[in-house]
């Protein structure tokens, strides 16, 4: 068996406007994201999952403790209350939403605990939801929009907080688990090479959150950490939690000249070395400077917003790297179409993103086009070309199958509602967070074990800028 190593994450956000010492409320969001379905697949470390919650609870008292609170949430996952991704952007939702009713400017902070990984190119930061099965080795193989789509982006999470306008910090108490991509090739250059390498080090540079917004991990890229042994007395005391939690607790019980309502204080005990000295947790690592700013800590509230995961283990996601997400007993359905003949293409002016500004043609005799699944409900597409890999998805509304018709009011393809039809067009390392559109199924003909399918669509990226336009046109066979 092997030894038990953290993939869990803590994230706490704290937003400010101004910051004078008794101008600011502050809201805690504490997650303990603990139960998984199937947790990793084939992992049998025996992790005791309720240690999450218990790490959650910890984190959002002593957090109060140190900086009081005007509104306290929080989310926690059960057996079969799995903690999904839109749980997280929703509970990120309602604590902006109570904060922005409160008289005064406000200081957020957000603890998550999860399983954390990173990818060795960019080291990009994913933390997985409860509902979706990862893979031994899945990581490394899929594309960096894809996990995008399917895990929690971390940086998805700054930016939320950013455009909320307030001061902000960020802890993911987890492992940042990965391999280094070796950037070594017969084909390239040494000049292309050290291109690509400069690309890998801004791209990283940007995933250690460097600014005044602290944001600490408790692992260096490619590292686990361990969980360890909670200080609080009690309960709790039985089940392990995220090393930062303990640092956490121990700034208070060990009384280590944390200033009731002094993030820089917090910030130093957490990531420095010399503040605290603890046999079972190591420091953790930002990037960030612990600006010296102050919260009230003598307003405190008695009501705790509590939520549980959405997610069930019969409705989980497996993560696969060509983005075909399966459900149910996460068993992954194989393509049942090949393309006999296809192309597609499409178009965006100057400041569409994922165009980039630029007309993009596919088609079979020059590139790989690819039916990655097709149930009826949804068809999704992979097209490889010249070294990249591009997207492109499209479903009708829940338990309706795909028709020749026009789909208005599309949202972004895996994230729509019930009732709204999905879309999503990417590629070349670039994806949409929000989708609106529409596309038209011009025809959609089948035929002894042949389909016809044309569609026309257009989509708007992040909710303002130009549309990008195209046309896909298919002819598949059944085989099977």
């Amino acid at each position: 068996m092997r030894k038990l190593l953290l993939g869990f994450v803590l994230i706490f956000v704290i937003p400010i406007k101004v910051w004078p010492k008794d101008a600011l409320d502050v809201h805690i969001l504490a997650i303990g994201n603990g139960h998984y379905a199937g947790n990793i697949e084939g992992d049998e470390t025996g992790f005791n999952p309720t240690g999450a919650p218990f790490s959650a609870s910890i984190a959002l008292s002593r957090l109060e403790s140190i900086f009081g609170s005007a509104s306290r949430h929080l989310l926690t996952s059960s057996d079969n209350a799995l903690i999904t991704r839109n749980d997280i952007f929703n509970a990120l939702d309602r604590l902006e939403a109570v904060a922005r009713v409160t008289p005064r400017d406000d200081f957020i902070i957000v603890y998550y605990m999860g399983h954390g990984f990173g990818e060795g190119f960019g080291w990009n930061y994913f933390l997985q939801p409860g509902n979706v099965v990862i893979p031994q080795g899945e990581i490394g193989e899929s594309d960096v929009v894809v996990l995008a789509e399917t895990l929690i982006y971390a940086g998805d999470i700054v930016d939320r907080l950013k455009k909320i306008g307030s001061r902000f910090l960020v802890i993911f108490d987890a492992c940042y688990e990965g391999d280094e991509v070796e950037f070594a090739s017969p084909v390239f250059s040494e000049e292309a090479l050290r291109n690509i390498r400069d690309v890998a080090a801004i791209m990283r540079f940007i995933n250690e959150f460097h600014g005044n917004d602290p944001v600490i991990f408790s692992a260096i890229p490619g590292d686990t950490v361990p969980t360890v042994s909670s200080p609080v007395p009690g309960s709790a005391s039985n089940f392990n939690i995220g090393p930062l939690a303990r640092r956490l607790a121990l700034a208070l019980e060990k009384n280590l000249g944390v200033q009731s309502g002094s993030v820089a204080d917090l910030v130093r005990v957490l990531s420095q070395e010399g503040y605290l000295s603890d046999p079972e947790s190591s420091p953790g690592v930002t990037r960030s400077e612990a600006t010296a700013f102050y919260t009230d800590p003598s307003r405190r509230v008695s009501e705790i917003y509590r939520s549980k995961g959405s997610g069930s283990v019969d409705a989980a996601i497996r993560l696969s790297s060509s983005a075909a997400a399966s459900y149910g007993n996460y068993e992954a359905e194989e393509p049942s179409y090949v393309v006999r003949n296809g192309a597609l293409f499409f178009t965006g002016v100057d400041g569409e993103y994922i165009s980039d500004g630029q007309s993009h043609a596919f088609s079979t005799e020059t590139d790989v086009i690819e039916v990655e699944y097709f149930d009826g409900n949804s068809l999704e597409l992979s097209i490889e070309s010249d070294g990249w890999t591009y997207r492109a998805s499209f479903a009708a509304p829940e338990g309706q199958a795909l028709t020749q018709t026009r789909y208005r009011d599309a949202q972004r393809q895996g994230f729509q509602d019930a009732v709204s039809p999905g879309l999503s067009i990417s590629g070349a390392g670039r994806g949409c967070n929000v989708i609106d559109g529409e596309f038209d199924v011009v025809a959609f003909n089948e035929r002894g074990g042949k389909r016809d399918i044309e569609i026309t669509f257009s989509q708007v990226c992040d909710e303002d800028g130009p549309a990008l336009s195209g046309k896909l046109k298919l002819f598949l066979d059944e085989v099977r």
